[in-house]
């Protein structure tokens, strides 16, 4: 991929292969090019402190490895995924610490990710019948967690189909108020209150 963003709250942070008119871009406050003199983890640290949002933009393979390599420094990395599921015209959306979400959680070892995004999907939903249509990608998301060390997590999404008549079960366990299917038409009730990589998300379904 050439092009990341990644979500603290509702920032972003945008990492970007720069096209042609970013060729002569100039550092300004928020925006950077990279160059060899360039302290990462300075930018990293303003935009977590700030939650405004930046762009870092890179021009080959070399400086994108070398992106990669800080940001696996500086953050936790966690690996997840989670399914999109439509059923004739709606969405299976879930809601979850008072936002609407849909189902997605851990890769267990030696799980291959649309194995993991199947399986999280009948747990958090109880919907199972599920068939892969089409790979949404990643992702990405930024929180702190219990030992207040901030964790990035990719989650990787698949659009995904059932004709499964089974009644909807919340995982409550895992914090899961209720399930529903949502008109796909209606989606804005979700994009009204998400986050802001859902949104994102959404845009490519």
């Amino acid at each position: 991929m050439q092009r990341y963003s990644f979500f603290y709250n509702s920032a972003r942070l945008l990492i970007a292969k720069h096209e042609h008119n970013h060729q002569t871009k100039t550092q300004t406050e928020n925006c950077f090019t990279f160059n060899i003199s360039l302290d990462l983890t300075d930018i990293f640290s303003k935009f977590l402190s700030s939650e405004q949002n930046f762009d870092l933009f890179y021009a080959n393979e070399t400086e994108e490895n070398q992106i990669k390599n800080v940001l696996h420094d500086f953050f936790i990395f966690e690996r997840a995924a989670g399914g999109i599921v439509f059923k004739n015209d709606a969405i299976l959306t879930i809601f979850r610490l008072n936002r609407w979400d849909f189902p997605k959680g851990h890769i267990e070892a030696g799980e291959t990710d649309t194995a993991a995004a199947l399986r999280e999907v009948t747990e958090e939903t109880g919907i199972d019948e599920l068939t892969i249509e089409k790979d949404l990608h990643y992702t990405r998301h930024i929180y702190k967690n219990e030992n207040d060390r901030f964790v990035l997590k990719e989650t990787h999404w698949y659009q995904m189909q059932t004709a499964s008549e089974k009644v909807l079960c919340p995982q409550t366990e895992e914090n899961i108020l209720t399930a529903k299917w949502i008109p796909f038409s209606q989606r804005n009730r979700i994009i009204e209150n998400t986050y802001p990589s859902i949104v994102e998300l959404l845009g490519r379904v």
